[in-house]
């Protein structure tokens, strides 16, 4: 695959030519960047040849997630999951009002708030979500190394205002009644 002008998109593009799935959430990298370069993401044959093809129940929560703070984003998913397009929106962070978001409990939270974080950077207000589900599990990290390590990260590169989390409850497998608002 060769570009003219190569945009982030096409560069990830090329770094996956088969457009195979990445493990551990990582596959969400290109919807994520798609927002700031306003071109449509296609994406076909998602876990083509393993036994559970297509999108994931936590992915397409990810998906809501990015819909639920931009504006204009258009999210279509073929019935089995196996293909995706993806329209990205602009990023607006629900115009600063105060949101629920429910993650579901098959990933922990910082699967949900490590993109939403970079992404409400870009957007035209303040970002206040409520997100409930579980603390931590054996794939991600907690919501407390979130707020102590990422968080503080962010401050290092020069991001201004109130960066906080703050945690209303906690849940654990299998209820999931955490509410960390973000």
């Amino acid at each position: 695959l060769t570009f003219k002008n190569p945009t982030i998109s096409d560069k990830l593009r090329l770094l996956n030519p088969r457009r195979e799935t990445f493990r551990h959430g990582k596959y969400f990298i290109t919807p994520i960047f798609d927002p700031f370069t306003n071109i449509l993401l296609t994406r076909i044959d998602i876990r083509y040849g393993e036994p559970n093809p297509g999108l994931t129940e936590y992915e397409i929560q990810l998906l809501k997630l990015v819909d639920s703070i931009t504006n204009g984003t258009k999210i279509q998913i073929e019935e089995k999951g196996k293909a995706l397009k993806f329209y990205p929106g602009v990023i607006t962070n629900n115009d600063g009002n105060e949101f629920t978001f429910d993650c579901g409990l098959l990933r922990a939270m910082t699967y949900f708030l490590e993109p939403l974080a970079l992404l409400a950077i870009f957007g035209k207000a303040n970002l206040n979500c409520v997100l409930q589900g579980i603390t931590n599990d054996e794939l991600d990290y907690s919501v407390d190394t979130f707020a102590n390590c990422t968080l503080r990260l962010l401050r290092e590169f020069g991001v201004e205002g109130d960066l906080s989390l703050k945690v209303y409850k906690r849940g654990f497998r299998p209820e999931g009644t955490q509410q960390p608002s973000l």
